[in-house]
């Protein structure tokens, strides 16, 4: 909140009001996210990680749901960005204007998100 109320005076009513926000706030969290990268190091994941081979005729839908957010979080802060906002259900279009890239870009990003999950989630679900 105190980022918008900060930047409230570059706001020029190009775009909506609420992309405009949402760019403030995925900045402000990749400044964090950096921030904190600087502070504490980094782990591999390992092959390990992600074993489960022997849980899955018990996996439900939180199981899943938490498996794929353990994926995303390996990926990298813009990545992380693309992916929540398509998760949130926005438009390419929209995503384009709150991560200020082009249309075309968010689809290439995407499947490249998608390509890099796969190969994390996929192997252990066959």
């Amino acid at each position: 909140m105190y980022q918008l109320w900060r930047a409230y005076e570059s706001y020029e009513g190009r775009s909506k009001f609420s992309s405009w926000m949402y760019q403030v706030a995925i900045n402000t969290a990749i400044s964090n996210l950096r921030k904190r990268k600087r502070k504490a190091p980094t782990q591999r994941l390992s092959e390990v990680a992600f074993q489960i081979r022997e849980k899955l005729p018990s996996i439900d839908y939180r199981e899943e749901k938490q498996f794929l957010y353990q994926a995303i979080s390996h990926l990298s802060a813009i990545e992380k960005a693309v992916v929540i906002l398509y998760l949130e259900e926005h438009s390419y279009e929209e995503i384009a204007e709150i991560m200020g890239i082009s249309k075309t870009l968010v689809g290439v990003k995407l499947n490249r998100i998608k390509k890099k999950l796969r190969k994390m989630i996929v192997p252990h679900f066959s």
